[in-house]
């Protein structure tokens, strides 16, 4: 009986992954414990979370233009002004949903993110970036059109993901 890669993921984490030992095998147990498989579930639990990624251009994309424009603006030290500005927030504003999905995904095996899950990582990216980052540090300065570039990343997000109108 194969299982979802959700069930393996519980039981790894769980660490429900026994040896199905031979009865003539002798293994020495410590206090009654049985021996777990560490080194197989790993690789087993990593290889079934690679099959389970989307490699959709919703996420892609966007993770392709930010580390281009790290790159440019980091080690190059090309400045694009409206890119070096609005760029990275919409990226972040795409790949934070991305990764909402592939959590509730995995774990619950959710299909769809709800109306709820969306505004809430909406709510949440934009408080952390434009409230909380500007608060406690003076390297980083609210500014609003970010709010609007992470808006803008979702919507690629949705218009991408789920409404299927670039195919």
């Amino acid at each position: 009986m194969e299982q979802t890669f959700r069930h393996q993921i519980r039981r790894y984490i769980l660490g429900q992954n026994r040896k199905n030992q031979h009865p003539d095998h002798h293994t020495p147990h410590i206090s009654g414990a049985e021996s777990i498989d560490t080194g197989g579930a790993f690789i087993r639990f990593i290889s079934g979370l690679v099959k389970q990624i989307s490699w959709h251009y919703s996420w892609v994309v966007p993770l392709v233009l930010f580390l281009v424009h790290q790159y440019l603006q980091h080690w190059l030290g090309l400045r694009l002004e409206l890119a070096d500005a609005y760029l990275d927030p919409f990226c972040a504003g795409a790949l934070a949903l991305t990764a909402v999905s592939f959590e509730r995904q995995l774990f619950f095996g959710q299909q769809r993110l709800t109306v709820a899950d969306i505004v809430v990582t909406t709510g949440y990216i934009i408080f952390v970036s434009e409230v909380l980052f500007p608060y406690f540090s003076d390297r980083f300065i609210a500014d609003w059109l970010d709010a609007v570039a992470i808006v803008m990343g979702m919507g690629w997000f949705l218009l991408t993901r789920y409404l299927k109108l670039i195919s």
